[in-house]
């Protein structure tokens, strides 16, 4: 692959990312059941949590 190809794969992955994250944020905050907002909230933290190795 080239160079310009990778940056676009990796362009595309932090915005794919960043969208999934302000979505599921935005879930957590706005769904109208407290089950949903559990469960948006876990899903958020997991979308967040850096694993060290």
């Amino acid at each position: 692959m080239h160079a310009p190809d990778l940056a676009l794969i990796a362009a595309l992955t932090g915005v794919t990312h960043s969208a999934a994250i302000a979505i599921t944020a935005l879930t957590s905050l706005a769904a109208r059941t407290p089950h949903r907002r559990r469960d948006a909230r876990a899903t958020l933290r997991l979308l967040l949590f850096v694993r060290r190795p």
